[in-house]
């Protein structure tokens, strides 16, 4: 999931109806458990999308991105963390 961490909130963009918007889970091979105050707000600006695609998939392939998505239903997770819990393994077991 690519996030953004901006003045202490996790701030998530994922298509509205998506798995990630729904809520529903996977389990991961490494995860990072964030337990808090979640919001569900307006999808980012352009600005933000650049500067997450960019994050994540560098310069050339970032702006490509957001070109290609632009007008896609989203919106924006802004979670505040109470709690992190980082683990290993498929529901926290050791593979």
């Amino acid at each position: 999931m690519w996030y953004l961490y901006r003045d202490g909130t996790f701030v998530i963009s994922t298509g509205r109806g998506s798995q990630n918007h729904r809520n529903r889970r996977t389990l991961p091979y490494y995860a990072l458990m964030v337990r808090g105050r979640a919001e569900i707000g307006e999808p980012l600006t352009d600005d933000e999308r650049r500067e997450l695609a960019v994050r994540y998939l560098g310069d050339e392939l970032g702006r490509r991105y957001v070109e290609r998505t632009a007008g896609q239903d989203a919106v924006t997770i802004r979670l505040k963390p109470s709690k992190l819990i980082e683990y290993e393994g498929r529901a926290g077991r050791r593979t």
